[in-house]
């Protein structure tokens, strides 16, 4: 319009001082004097906000758009008109655009005679600067820890994230330069808990729509018990840092707040979990049947496109074992891979079905699970960069009922070093309450099951006797082969066999000896030794 090329050629002509005149006090007392500087135009000083040259007001902000809009006003029109709008900027834009037909002759109407200043409509929304979009980015974690030196020691754990590796780079054409290992063979890069944390955090840094994710654990699983009572069986499932003893374990909900919650729709995380008690690993909402897609009770729904791969059911146990050939290797990890070197193109369906089968021959009684944010068909070609929508309508938890908690026993010398640093549920199974006070060291002695003195613990009677009473003659006749403050085997037996009970007494009874039991094992869990109770 006319008036805005005048006002163009207004500020073309103006005259600014030198630079080096700028420092000089003639300078300032020259635009002092003036300041809204020559043809309307602003003086230098007031470009530090960054914002126009022509304007004192911060980039983006309503009064440096209005001045754009309007570069005859000066900021100090520019105010008044908002104040007296109450910071309306449409208003303020429309009272400006009447000032200046006014001033044009054209009266106060924007109907009058005279040019119209082109602002019906005025986008008062924030300008935000435009989002650089870059190339779609592949990340991948790999964790492989094999307890060197404890006495819960693996062996095929750092060779399952070395084959993924491979079969990542090799067969799926991962950048080599985009995955990250955490072993407890290499001294830059163990895989403590809170090592393990911000390796997942740089996992989903600044991630966004189309981006491919990849998390892989190999090493011990455990649960503890789930303090707010959404899981179902009321337990959170757990890995075991190898630092666990002192760090403590890292649970799925932790997990899950880090690489789950956060995607946006259009991301892709593939997650492989195999360790024991993994089936619901990562808190998503659904799990394949093998006929449907089954809802958890109180699910945690979110954008981004999530599909996990477990080693087994929460109940069970994942194996350590032996490839093809006769390498050390996670039993579900090897399974795994090579169904996808076998059938490439299969579909979801395909590969849990060959997973299943390889374990089922090779003698393994865990079932792996697939578990997913969002339900998609099961003939989906197996692939780990696609990403379906986002069919979630509820986004975050959904809560429809709690659940007490149901500890599981953990047999064997991780259920040791477990309760050796206080990680095992309350509630202990006997055996192993028994086992790990026996490997310590402590006298026994037993008649009817009779009377337990562990160290100092001065009420360990009126545990042992209730223990007893409940758990029947069984325990009671094993005991006759009680031999110079050890067990027998027929000891072991009966108290297996009368283990379930003794423990629900010793959690009714001295749930605080349980745990003082395990904590007074802690050297001779730690020492390796072994005492075969199961």
């Amino acid at each position: 319009p006319p008036w805005a090329e005048d006002a163009s050629r207004s500020r073309a002509a103006a005259t600014w001082p030198s630079q080096a005149a700028l420092g000089s006090p003639a300078a300032h007392s020259q635009w002092d004097a003036n300041p809204r500087g020559r043809a309307g135009s602003a003086p230098p000083e007031w470009n530090t906000f960054g914002g126009d040259v022509s304007t004192p007001f911060p980039r983006g902000s309503v009064e440096a758009r209005l001045q754009d809009a309007f570069p005859w006003a000066s900021p100090d029109k520019i105010r008044k008109a908002l104040r007296k709008c109450g910071g309306d900027a449409q208003a303020a834009a429309k009272r400006l655009a009447r000032s200046r037909n006014a001033s044009m002759g054209g009266g106060a109407s924007p109907f009058g005679g005279g040019p119209q200043a082109p602002h019906a409509s005025f986008d008062a929304s924030p300008r935000h600067e435009p989002r650089q979009h870059r190339p779609p980015r592949r990340r991948a974690l790999l964790v492989g820890i094999n307890y060197f030196g404890s006495s819960c020691e693996l062996k095929g754990c750092i060779n399952d994230v070395r084959s993924f590796r491979s079969l990542l780079v090799d067969r799926f054409g991962w950048p080599a330069n985009s995955i990250r290992l955490l072993t407890d063979d290499s001294a830059s890069a163990l895989p403590t808990k809170q090592n393990l944390v911000n390796h997942l955090r740089w996992l989903v840094e600044d991630v966004q729509s189309g981006d491919a994710l990849f998390f892989h654990f190999s090493g011990h699983g455990a649960q503890q018990e789930d303090p707010e009572g959404f899981e179902e069986d009321g337990m959170n499932e757990a890995l075991c840092p190898v630092d666990f003893q002192n760090a403590g374990l890292l649970t799925d909900q932790s997990i899950a707040d880090i690489i789950v919650s956060p995607l946006p729709e259009g991301v892709r995380l593939t997650s492989i979990l195999d360790c024991c008690h993994s089936g619901t690993g990562l808190d998503l909402p659904f799990m394949w049947t093998g006929s449907s897609w089954r809802e958890e009770t109180n699910p945690i729904h979110s954008r981004g496109d999530v599909i996990m791969f477990s080693g087994c059911r929460d109940h069970e146990c994942s194996a350590d074992a032996s490839d093809q050939y006769g390498k050390n290797c996670g039993a579900m990890t090897s399974a795994l891979c090579e169904a996808v070197q076998a059938s490439p193109g299969a579909t979801y369906a395909d590969m849990l079905m060959r997973m299943r089968r390889t374990l089922r021959q090779r003698g393994f009684g865990q079932k792996p699970q697939l578990a997913a944010t969002q339900r998609f068909a099961l003939d989906r070609p197996f692939g780990l960069d696609d990403a379906v929508p986002n069919s979630n309508g509820v986004l975050g938890r959904t809560v429809r009922k709690r659940f007490p908690p149901k500890p599981r026993g953990i047999d064997g010398p991780l259920g040791m070093e477990l309760a050796a640093c206080g990680l095992l549920p309350a509630v202990l199974f006997g055996a192993q309450a028994v086992s790990h006070v026996a490997g310590a060291g402590a006298d026994v002695v037993m008649g009817s099951m009779g009377t337990v003195a562990v160290g100092g613990v001065k009420n360990a009677f009126d545990w042992a006797t209730s223990a007893a009473k409940a758990a029947g003659s069984s325990v009671g006749s094993a005991t006759r082969n009680f031999d110079n403050g050890g067990l027998g085997r027929d000891v072991a037996g009966g108290m297996a066999r009368g283990a379930n009970t003794v423990a629900s007494n010793a959690a009714r009874g001295a749930g605080a000896l349980a745990n003082g039991f395990a904590k007074g094992a802690g050297s001779f869990a730690r020492s390796g030794a072994s005492f075969a109770f199961w």
